[in-house]
């Protein structure tokens, strides 16, 4: 069951990407959330995955609802080292990429990317953006004014 520890990682996350130089932050609200974050048993075709980031857009361009779901058939390493014991997913790791869904950006085929594609390991850790991520988020939400 998450802990506190779990908040704080998924806080990070979403502060990495408020960082991001761009228009769009992640902000906690305690009423009208508009985003929801589960941690629950992912089924059928979902089984295999870390997590999944769900969206609805509505009116077009307007994100309407939006959660993501850690998988807990998985362990997660909800600490802030650079290593953990071997069977633990990093939670930021995964956090990190499914904002990144949220947001509608897609996969990438480059393995730093914290967008990547390839899957992420029990020893993979992508904390930081790379230029890459950065600019396809400032591609479709803009620079932030001053930068």
């Amino acid at each position: 069951m998450p802990t506190g520890s779990f908040r704080s990682r998924i806080i990070d996350a979403r502060t990495t990407w408020n960082n991001a130089d761009t228009e769009l932050h992640f902000t906690f609200n305690s009423t009208g959330a508009r985003i929801t974050i589960d941690y629950l048993m992912l089924e059928g075709s979902e089984e295999g995955l870390l997590g999944v980031a769900r969206k609805n857009w509505f009116p077009p361009g307007e994100l309407h609802h939006g959660s993501i779901e850690f998988n807990s058939r998985y362990t997660f390493y909800v600490g802030t080292s650079s290593t953990w014991p071997d069977g633990h997913y990093d939670l930021e790791t995964v956090a990190l990429h499914e904002f990144g869904h949220l947001v509608a950006l897609e996969h990438t085929e480059n393995n730093n990317h914290v967008m990547s594609g390839l899957g992420i390991g029990d020893a993979t850790m992508r904390r930081v953006l790379a230029n890459h991520d950065r600019n396809s988020i400032e591609s479709m939400y803009g620079a932030e004014w001053g930068c």
